[in-house]
């Protein structure tokens, strides 16, 4: 397994944790667009650190705080509870996290993290909305795309349901 592979139970619970309600979500905030321009914002922090040891590959949930904030080894035990070695946090990470931390506190002071992103890449990160659903992938190298994990959240919004009309669970059946 290469580090961009990724279990189909990661997949699934990503998809019903985060990737689903983080559309959902800003879908809502953005429901008045384009009458109200969106100040809303989709970021997909996609990069597979070198200090995740073990099992996890790829970015696990709150692992993306270490690059928020300045927290210590002990620190950071209690605040991402996989396996960790610090010791292979490289120039890479480094990087990575002033890019973070730059474009958030951006963010924060402006509202709009472009700043923040610009001076550090190439990319121009638009606001989402639902027309374009634009949003940052970022990594090494932020990347503007469209559409976050739009077969996955169409798969969850329109196919299931449709299936579940289609093939009702007989309760009665003596096979369940």
């Amino acid at each position: 397994m290469n580090h961009f592979d990724v279990s189909p139970v990661n997949d699934l619970t990503a998809d019903l944790l985060f990737n689903l309600p983080a559309v959902q979500y800003v879908e809502g905030l953005t429901q008045d667009f384009p009458r109200r321009p969106s100040k809303t914002y989709l970021l997909y922090f996609k990069h597979f650190p070198k200090f995740m040891v073990g099992d996890i590959q790829g970015m696990a949930h709150a692992a993306d705080l270490l690059y928020l904030f300045d927290a210590g080894d002990l620190d950071v035990r209690k605040l991402v509870p996989f396996p960790i070695d610090p010791n292979n946090w490289g120039p890479e990470e480094t990087a990575l996290k002033y890019k973070y931390m730059h474009m958030i506190s951006e963010f924060v002071k402006t509202g709009n993290p472009n700043k923040g992103v610009s001076g550090l890449s190439t990319c121009d990160w638009p606001p989402f909305d639902p027309q374009r659903r634009s949003y940052l992938q970022f990594a090494e190298y932020p990347e503007v795309k469209n559409d976050l994990k739009g077969d996955r959240v169409r798969l969850w919004r329109q196919q299931i349901p449709m299936w579940i009309k289609q093939y009702p669970i007989d309760e009665a059946s003596p096979n369940m």
